[in-house]
């Protein structure tokens, strides 16, 4: 087995550069949004979790993610994820003039974008040449509407904060482990300052946080919810139990 990819302490570091995270629990709180998110399945895998755009499936080239690679294949698969995220805030930041989003949305929005810049930016840097590029699709998305932007993005960093938690398990290199759980506490906070967008102070499940713990993804099933959302299709070689 190949030496994982590791993150250097320099690049960890700019995870403590962008500034505006302690803002967002504090704007959410103003937020207007009421448009209903379904709940994601608690268990090990990610079940009939849709995140629909009436996209069709892959229709570009094979995309191998390896994992005779040890820790790189899965922080190549996580690179492919985050590329698909950040390009999702990019087009919705994009898309702000003419849309329906509220103020404070449009800030909680923009913060989460300079993130997700962050993680991917990070990732790519880690894995060097071994990093794998997607070409990103989300079909009939509005990114002007609230009622479908708003809730993508709650759906997407609910996704993220399960497959972290299924990938955890797997890794290998201690200094991955800290990197994905610095990644994965600040997307529990994005998660939350959606939520509490799209259900403003509400102690319902479908609240801030609907549960006392998060549930664990595998890998294979995360892949099958964000396939529609990538031109490539994916195939994992030598692929260990429990992915």
């Amino acid at each position: 087995m190949k030496s994982p990819a590791t993150v250097s302490p320099s690049l960890a570091g700019k995870f403590f550069s962008s500034g505006n995270r302690r803002d967002f629990l504090k704007t959410a709180a103003a937020g207007s949004a009421a448009v209903a998110i379904p709940a994601l399945l608690s268990s090990c895998k990610v079940g009939d979790t849709v995140i629909g755009t009436g996209n069709s499936g892959p229709t570009g080239p094979l995309l191998i993610i390896d994992f005779a690679k040890g820790d790189t294949a899965y922080l190549q698969f996580l690179y492919c994820h985050k590329q698909v995220q950040a390009d999702f805030y990019a087009r919705t930041v994009a898309a702000f003039t003419g849309s329906d989003l509220t103020a404070t949305e449009q800030v909680v929005i923009t913060d989460i974008k300079n993130h997700e810049f962050i993680h991917r930016d990070t990732l790519k840097a880690i894995l060097g040449a071994n990093a794998l590029t997607v070409t990103p699709k989300f079909g009939s998305l509005a990114f002007k509407t609230a009622s479908e932007s708003v809730t993508f993005a709650g759906k997407y960093e609910d996704l993220t904060i399960g497959l972290i938690n299924g990938m955890l398990q797997h890794l290998i290199s201690s200094a991955n482990i800290a990197l994905l759980l610095e990644m994965q506490s600040v997307e529990a906070r994005h998660s939350a300052a959606i939520r509490d967008e799209l259900f403003p102070k509400s102690g319902a499940s479908s609240g801030f946080s609907p549960g006392a713990s998060d549930p664990a993804y595998a890998l294979s099933g995360v892949a099958g919810v964000i396939q529609p959302f990538v031109t490539e299709s994916f195939v994992f070689p030598n692929a260990p139990a429990g992915l």
